[in-house]
């Protein structure tokens, strides 16, 4: 019997219970690890994700985890059991790369820095998945409860799957050796915050250059005394400006905006300061109220309102030029 697996057309046999037995008992098995990870405003870690799950010692808290489909991925593995066992991800971001690579031994091994499960011989790849700070998950799956915990206020290695401890010892090493990666990944992150750089200043020279034409173009279609045609023609170019100006602008925008995103992921990933956070979610209304009428116009007119307004304007401008070229063609 088959059943669909993870995006990628892998599948998942459903072996019977003797025949996974066997295996599990002659052979290593792949898995996946992840650890959910939430950081504070400088991009430094603040909270740990734990669910509470059965074990062969009885509940105890755990990383979130478990085997390797056939044909699929490590980072499709990884998605499906995030997906399976914690609601509310939908704004997580996997790591692209593990951090760790874990080992699971049939008997304890005191002191050795392995992990300990006596079903069976695993090997996990042990990747973080960020959340956004304030998120709030809950425990579905294998996952009978889960909490995040801040770094202070870990629960004790006694309360922990064996292995899990390895883990956390390892992930909040590389955190406190701040790791911020290879010279490539800061390469690529230069190269990327370089295009979101030159993206934005072309996305506002893109409007002042095009209403200094437009404004002279509409100086000629408004004059008194001159040709029709020479004011059509005046208006009609003003609104074809406008028009590609808009698109230019709306292109200048969306690319930079797309570069934001990926520089916010990449400062995560690599541990560096959040200097590309999306924005702050708004206050509530009651908040925004009590503000007065100056810290609502204040909001009304922050930057990241800017582009819309300068947008706006074109379009305004755009239409006018076509209405003056319209009247200039009128007979009479």
């Amino acid at each position: 019997m088959q059943v669909i697996g993870p995006p990628g057309g892998s599948s998942n046999p459903l072996l019977p219970p003797e025949f996974w037995e066997r295996i599990s008992t002659a052979v290593p098995i792949a898995c996946v690890d992840i650890l959910p990870v939430r950081r504070s405003a400088d991009g430094s870690l603040s909270h740990i994700g734990l669910i509470l799950r059965e074990s062969p010692w009885g509940e105890i808290w755990c990383h979130l985890g478990g085997r390797v489909f056939y044909g699929e991925t490590l980072a499709a593995a990884a998605h499906r059991h995030l997906e399976a066992t914690l609601t509310n991800i939908d704004r997580a971001q996997m790591a692209t790369r593990p951090f760790f690579v874990n080992q699971y031994l049939v008997e304890p091994r005191p002191g050795s820095g392995y992990g300990w499960d006596p079903r069976k011989h695993a090997v996990a790849t042990c990747y973080v998945a960020n959340f956004p700070d304030g998120v709030t998950c809950g425990a579905m799956g294998e996952g009978l409860d889960f909490a995040w915990y801040e770094l202070d206020h870990l629960p004790p290695d006694a309360q922990l799957w064996p292995g899990t401890d390895v883990m956390l010892q390892e992930l909040l090493a590389q955190e406190a050796g701040s790791d911020a990666g290879t010279d490539a990944d800061l390469a690529v992150f230069a190269a990327v915050s370089d295009r979101h750089n030159s993206h934005n200043e072309l996305m506002w020279q893109t409007p002042v250059v095009a209403m200094s034409a437009m404004a002279f173009l509409l100086t000629i279609a408004l004059g008194d005394g001159r040709n029709h045609t020479y004011r059509a023609v005046a208006g009609i170019l003003s609104a074809m400006i406008a028009l590609v100006s808009l698109q230019l602008m709306a292109k200048h925008s969306r690319s930079q905006r797309n570069d934001a995103d990926l520089l916010h992921s990449m400062e995560q990933q690599l541990h560096m300061t959040l200097a590309h956070a999306p924005p702050a979610p708004r206050t509530s209304r009651m908040t925004r109220l009590s503000d007065g009428l100056l810290g609502r116009l204040e909001r009304r007119l922050e930057l990241g309102r800017s582009r819309r307004w300068w947008m706006l304007a074109m379009a305004v401008l755009g239409l006018v030029s076509a209405g003056v070229a319209i009247d200039a063609l009128r007979p009479g």
